[in-house]
């Protein structure tokens, strides 16, 4: 069968399964909630797997990832962009209002400059 001309898949969510038929046929059934939605023969079927992982050095950081205890926030990049500009060698005062202050914003800016779009 060409693929235009497949019947569409409607009403497959994540959690629909492609399970094989108890009779040994060809057929492979999508499942989903208890109920078939369509029905494929094995020639009809490619199936792709991505498997994808977090790996962690230790318990210790796999614990840190889970809680999030060190996302970062408002205060930590503010530190962070404070820390860079001192040792840069620029002067600026910390903001009280980061996202707003032009100061700081310029400050920034100038420090980082967005590259020149080409056409």
């Amino acid at each position: 069968m060409r693929c235009e001309d497949a019947p569409l898949l409607k009403g497959a969510t994540v959690d629909s399964e492609l399970l094989p038929v108890a009779d040994g046929s060809d057929a492979w059934p999508v499942v989903s909630n208890g109920e078939e939605l369509i029905r494929y023969d094995t020639s009809e079927l490619r199936i792709s797997v991505s498997w994808k992982a977090e790996v962690f050095e230790n318990a210790e950081a796999a614990r840190v990832r889970r809680e999030g205890s060190d996302d970062l926030d408002l205060d930590r990049v503010v530190d962070i962009f404070m820390d860079a500009l001192a040792t840069s060698g620029i002067s600026c005062p910390r903001p009280d209002e980061p996202l707003h202050d032009e100061t700081f914003i310029s400050t920034l800016n100038a420090l980082y400059p967005m590259p020149a779009l080409r056409d």
